[in-house]
């Protein structure tokens, strides 16, 4: 009877503690529906204002709201409380050993670190200030230095913010420091993207590698069969897609009885992700006046998600168990001192503390729920004109233009699909 009741209590009090994912359901809907004003105020309702969640969030939709100014404003916000945070809270740390990690402010993994530079370059991209992009691009190398000299991760580097680092480098004019970011991009791709994403080195890389050197006047051998026109320009599509997949709450019980008979119970809880494969749709397509792209998978965001939390498996275990061995410890400590008044005490007081102890056992699933799952690249190389520009996702057309391309001009378009 005991036993049924902590059972009972247990899933009353877990059911109230909801899920990130599902707090930040309406922001998810309405964001693929493309009404941004109710993405708008789901986020104020679901999420703490000035939080460090509530400025990714938010700052992610006014982006996509073409809110670039108000966009920027949240994304600096979140850049300084990120920074803040790095420097750890004594007294929410306390506090999470008896209860859980959703008690802290919420520290964000380091990929979500380095892509609010993405979103700030891309918002002063659109703006028309070149320049500040660039300044964006180069803090990602700041950051990841930061972040690998505290301890060594698997995401050590990101090629794909290289490259497009690369890009802006060259928009502003800068082709030496083009190239090395090209380089440290082809690098990366080269090594832990193959080995830890399954990604391959892709071939818009190569025309951008080329570009630059030719600008720079240097030869490469291994770029010697990349075709490449001088005169020509380039088109290249950043096609973001879908949502980074969501994050799970698993758990393990340790059940047994006491020397009195009486049904002890620990929990332990933690966080995980799915395996899952995201792909395009076989019907997406690309297509510059007659020319189809391809596009090359350049950010597998959702695997980047997966190795990072992997990474921190063995801490965040590690952790669980501190907080289950304290709860437990301070549950029998507690009964042992009311035993000596009355027995009958000592075992309610200490059901309702092990209700407590399991329900308050939660796994951080917090995550920046809008970013997106992959992002994916077509690269056209095209001599100077005009030419209709046309990207449609699983038989939805996104993006129509006509664009209009100079010798040796760059032309970059984003685009958000789900």
């Amino acid at each position: 009877m005991r036993f049924r009741l902590l059972v009972i209590f247990s899933l009353l009090f877990t059911s109230c503690t909801v899920r990130y994912s599902v707090r930040i359901g309406g922001v998810l809907y309405n964001l693929k529906e493309g009404n941004f004003k109710l993405a708008r105020e789901a986020v104020k309702n679901s999420l703490k204002k000035g939080s460090l969640l509530y400025n990714l969030e938010l700052g992610t939709v006014e982006h996509y709201a073409k809110n670039y100014k108000e966009s920027n404003k949240l994304f600096d916000a979140a850049e300084n409380r990120a920074e803040e945070l790095y420097t750890r809270s004594i007294s929410k740390q306390t506090v999470s050993v008896f209860t859980n990690e959703n008690v802290k402010p919420y520290r964000p993994e380091d990929y979500e670190y380095v892509f609010i530079n993405y979103f700030k370059a891309f918002n002063y991209y659109f703006s028309g200030k070149i320049n500040d992009a660039v300044v964006e691009a180069r803090k990602v190398d700041n950051k990841l230095k930061f972040l690998n000299d505290k301890q060594k991760r698997t995401y050590r580097d990101d090629a794909f913010m290289e490259f497009l680092s690369g890009i802006f480098h060259e928009m502003a004019g800068e082709c030496n420091d083009a190239l090395v970011s090209y380089r440290r991009a082809y690098k990366s791709y080269n090594e832990e993207y193959r080995k830890f994403y399954g990604v391959g080195m892709p071939e818009f890389l190569f025309k951008s590698f080329k570009r630059a050197a030719y600008r720079t006047g240097i030869e490469l051998a291994f770029l010697d069969t990349v075709e490449f026109s001088p005169e020509n320009g380039a088109v290249i599509v950043i096609l973001e897609y879908g949502f980074i997949p969501q994050k799970r709450e698993g758990f393990t019980d340790v059940l047994w009885d006491d020397e009195r008979g009486h049904r002890r119970w620990i929990r332990v809880a933690f966080p995980y992700l799915p395996d899952t494969e995201i792909t395009l749709p076989p019907s997406t397509s690309v297509m510059l006046g007659g020319q189809k792209g391809t596009p090359e998978i350049a950010e597998p965001l959702y695997r980047i998600a997966k190795r990072s939390l992997e990474d921190k498996k063995g801490r965040i275990i590690a952790k669980a168990l501190l907080r289950a061995a304290v709860k437990y410890g301070t549950q029998v400590e507690v009964e042992k001192k009311l035993k000596k008044k009355s027995e009958v005490l000592s075992d309610v007081v200490g059901s309702i503390i092990n209700i407590f102890n399991v329900a308050t056992e939660r796994a951080d699933t917090r995550e920046w729920g809008t970013l997106p799952a992959l992002i994916s690249v077509a690269y056209f190389d095209v001599s100077p004109g005009k030419y209709p520009l046309h990207v449609s996702v699983g038989n939805r057309l996104i993006l129509e233009d006509t664009v209009k391309v100079g010798s040796g001009e760059i032309k970059l378009f984003k685009v958000r699909a789900f």
